[in-house]
């Protein structure tokens, strides 16, 4: 399906791993399990400066009053990250204020926006916002179950400084809803999916320049035997200026499946990836996928990054292997690095800095093995 109208204590590692086919991929930190965090699911952020800030999804403090998942070790952090002064844990999740931070943060200006999987008056997740120096923490929404449950995928800053985002479950059927929240706290629901050609269990946001919202859902679309009644996912879009929410786009096994996108390009263009293959979705003609993953590879994790070149660049899970970076090109899939030593399963979407550096987070293994890493790849 297509449509038109859609708008355009900290230890530094820096000996290098053997494991890149092309370039090199070292450590840039691993996480100790403790107070600095533990398990990095979600991405990083940058600064003008090349600072880095995260969350991790465990560590911090023992006190834990989240009952989402039985904790290892606290209720994580947010953290910031460079060379010079190796990691700074910005904030420390203890339940009440959030849990389990899995998503990407985003920075706009000195402040930090980002989501908790749980934690909250009903552990079903918070919204919030910190200073980049660690100040003004501040809890702008918890989830209640009814108005979205599980935050997921990365926050989008529209106009007026405004937060879209959306969460896997809650809502009316339990199908996860599209959410806004500003800087002040005033919360929105803009959507509430229904399953079907609505879609259900919303997973990636993006923002286009004109400030309209393209989002992924992993389910819904036509039943079909492989999927299910559920459905393998669709593309929506959601325009804020008039509030109107369209269904775009239905994967159903023969075009792939619904996955996580990463990046929008011209036509309009969205690029993602699922199981099997990155693809991109021309939304006036269809999918096109752009190739298969080198010997199945990994389970794909999120949505690839688009390269001021035009290659795809993109990270799998810990599938066949221990995760892969690779890119795409064409019909060309490449393998840029296998992930060992230096963490594995990575789960978030990499930064693309300048010289062609590539930055990111891997979730497992390192110093223990749900400790998780910050690695770069250097061409």
């Amino acid at each position: 399906m297509a449509v038109a109208g859609f708008a355009s204590a900290m230890l530094l590692l820096s000996s290098p791993v053997a494991r890149a086919q092309t370039g090199t991929l070292s450590t840039l930190y691993s996480f100790t399990g403790g107070a600095d965090g533990e398990g990095a699911v979600g991405g990083v952020v940058a600064d003008a400066a090349g600072t880095l800030y995260g969350e991790t999804d465990q560590g911090g403090s023992a006190a834990c009053t989240s009952h989402y998942q039985p904790p290892r070790y606290g209720c994580g952090t947010v953290y910031a990250f460079n060379q010079t002064m190796g990691l700074k844990v910005l904030a420390t999740f203890t339940g009440a204020n959030g849990a389990h931070g899995n998503t990407t943060l985003t920075l706009v200006g000195s402040t930090l926006y980002g989501a908790t999987t749980a934690g909250g008056t009903s552990d079903d997740g918070v919204v919030f916002s910190v200073n980049t120096d660690g100040s003004n923490f501040t809890v702008l929404h918890q989830f209640i179950g009814t108005d979205g449950k599980y935050p997921v995928g990365t926050l989008r800053v529209g106009q007026n400084g405004v937060v879209y985002g959306l969460t896997e479950y809650g809502g009316t059927r339990n199908y996860g809803v599209l959410y806004s929240v500003t800087p002040g706290g005033a919360f929105s629901v803009l959507h509430d999916f229904l399953g079907g050609k609505d879609g259900r269990d919303p997973g990636s946001l993006l923002i286009s320049p004109k400030g309209v919202l393209v989002g992924s859902t992993f389910q819904g679309g036509p039943p079909n035997s492989s999927c299910g009644n559920a459905g393998c996912g669709t593309i929506f879009v959601y325009a804020p200026q008039t509030g109107s929410f369209q269904p775009v786009y239905e994967f159903d096994s023969s075009n792939g499946f619904g996955g996580a996108i990463g990046a929008l390009g011209p036509g309009p263009t969205v690029y993602g990836a699922d199981v099997a293959a990155p693809f991109s979705v021309t939304l006036q003609s269809g999918t096109k996928n752009i190739g298969y993953f080198p010997s199945g590879d990994g389970v794909i994790a999120s949505g690839p990054l688009l390269s001021p070149k035009g290659k795809l660049v993109g990270v799998t899970g810990d599938g066949i292997g221990s995760g892969t970076l690779y890119s795409a090109s064409g019909n060309l899939v490449t393998n840029l690095a296998y992930f060992g030593d230096d963490g594995t399963d990575p789960l978030a979407q990499p930064i693309l800095r300048p010289g062609g550096v590539i930055i990111g987070t891997a979730s497992q293994n390192g110093l223990c093995p749900y400790c998780g890493t910050i690695w770069q790849y250097t061409p």
